[in-house]
């Protein structure tokens, strides 16, 4: 299975994080699911987790989303990224380069029995 992973920056945002969050949801996702070869997309909310000795402070302002996109096979995959599938999620990339970063890899997976 092979994983694409669209990390968005909050503090980069023009927008709220959670009016982005709605519109990667509602708007963003449907489309990526469409996709051939996409099996499936998870969007992720991270928060920075700061640790001190009294651990105490364990959370902070720090806070950006990460949407994964999973296709079902390397060859759905080179065909997603060599063809443009859909121009309006070209569009969506297009216009976050300033706080949209992407990556791709294989995924590992690992399970307590």
């Amino acid at each position: 299975m092979i994983k694409q992973v669209v990390h968005i920056a909050g503090n980069e945002l023009e927008m709220d994080l959670i009016e982005y969050m709605d519109f990667l949801v509602e708007e963003v996702i449907p489309k990526i699911l469409q996709l051939p070869g996409v099996i499936k997309a998870d969007v992720t909310k991270l928060t920075q987790m700061t640790i001190t000795p009294d651990a105490k402070q364990l959370e902070s302002q720090n806070v950006s989303l990460q949407a994964q996109v999973y296709y079902e096979n390397e060859e759905a995959y080179q065909y997603v990224i060599s063809n443009v599938i859909d121009e309006d999620l070209m569009q969506i990339l297009l216009d976050g380069t300033n706080f949209i970063s992407l990556y791709s890899g294989y995924q590992y997976s690992f399970q307590k029995y």
